[in-house]
């Protein structure tokens, strides 16, 4: 009999965890796709046309900005590289290939390291 109840909290654990993470997978996709969800929610007020489009206009109006923001610093870092002497480009290698996959190799292992804390987190919570 010891080894039945052994099992079957094994076989509960696992199906636990499995929903969990499953939740905590379905959340992060819909915060990815749709945002953030705001902090203070207003009970019984649908939301209009008109506000939905100002929501949407102020989201592209913030990513405006931060485009802006950094094509300014890219062309600080342009003028930089130029010679002030020479008026001449110093030459740079160009890494961005390595760039690009050291960043999808940090997003990666930040993505696995954020599910991992959210399952354990999960577990905490759930008892």
């Amino acid at each position: 009999m010891h080894r039945f109840y052994f099992k079957m909290l094994l076989v509960v654990a696992l199906v636990a965890f499995c929903i969990l993470f499953g939740v905590s997978v379905a959340k992060q996709g819909v915060d990815r796709v749709n945002g953030p969800v705001p902090n203070q929610v207003i009970v019984g007020k649908k939301d209009t046309e008109n506000e939905k489009l100002l929501l949407q206009l102020q989201r592209e109006r913030k990513a405006r900005e931060q485009l802006q923001d950094e094509l300014q610093k890219a062309r600080v870092a342009r003028e930089k590289e130029i010679d002030p002497i020479n008026k001449t480009k110093v030459n740079t290698p160009d890494n961005s290939n390595m760039n690009g996959i050291g960043n999808r190799l940090g997003d990666l292992m930040q993505g696995a390291a954020r599910g991992v804390i959210s399952v354990f987190a999960g577990l905490f919570d759930a008892f």
